[in-house]
């Protein structure tokens, strides 16, 4: 069975947390409120008010490292030549055809940033587990922490 997962940043310390999810939006305020509920916690404060605009869920694969990935994950792909630039890539949830995408995979794909020399796959699955030459370096909501986190270093 796949484990339903979800991330977010919490509002009041700036600290990643990972669990369920609860929205909450009520008819007469602009802005919903999601809280991300810590399965993993004993505290009687379980359930962390987070940023709803951080917040991605776990793609049930986890990269080469081992790391698990979510929707907001930033990958880089080493290729194994070195005429070849490394790329940089982001996780998203994709559920439409577009007839334009030489690949059309639907669900969790990459999109990758920079064009390579060749034309990557999008599909997240073929580029997870053992063996493979990609990774999470960081994820697209701490860019601010860190702006050249999307840039591919030669």
């Amino acid at each position: 069975m796949r484990e339903i997962l979800f991330r977010g940043k919490r509002i009041d310390n700036g600290e990643w947390i990972t669990g369920g999810i609860f929205q909450q939006k009520a008819d007469d305020v602009k802005d919903e409120v999601v809280y991300i509920i810590d399965n993993s916690s004993n505290d009687v404060d379980w359930a962390h008010r987070v940023i709803p605009e951080t917040v991605g869920q776990f793609t049930g694969v986890t990269d080469k490292k081992g790391n698990r990935v979510f929707e907001g994950s930033i990958f880089r792909y080493e290729p194994h030549f070195t005429t070849e630039k490394a790329c940089l890539g982001i996780v998203k949830y994709r559920n439409t055809y577009d007839r334009q995408r030489a690949c059309n995979d639907c669900g969790f794909v990459i999109e990758w940033q920079h064009e390579p020399l060749l034309t990557l796959r999008e599909d997240l699955l073929y580029w997870c587990g053992d063996g493979k030459s990609a990774s999470v370096i960081g994820n697209i909501h701490d860019m601010n922490d860190n702006p050249k986190l999307l840039e591919v270093q030669e």
